[in-house]
């Protein structure tokens, strides 16, 4: 991604979520509360330097890690 990140969930939520962006170092960098029924997760992270970094998706008991890169 470049500043704009959008995510496409294959379903949509079916919990109110938290989305949490993470440096490779491990240190939080953002992060956005979602509400039940979301499946079109869209924001602008013109803030964050170029680099590798981690999307934490959380319900309360499950969660998914993806990895990015931002160009």
């Amino acid at each position: 991604f470049s500043n704009d990140l959008n995510i496409s969930l294959k379903v949509p939520l079916a919990n109110d979520s938290i989305l949490q962006i993470f440096d490779v170092n491990g240190k939080q960098v953002s992060k956005i509360e979602l509400r039940k029924g979301t499946q079109l997760i869209k924001f602008n992270n013109n803030y964050l330097s170029k680099g590798l970094y981690f999307i934490k998706l959380s319900n309360g008991t499950n969660y998914d890690i993806i990895k990015v890169i931002k160009n």
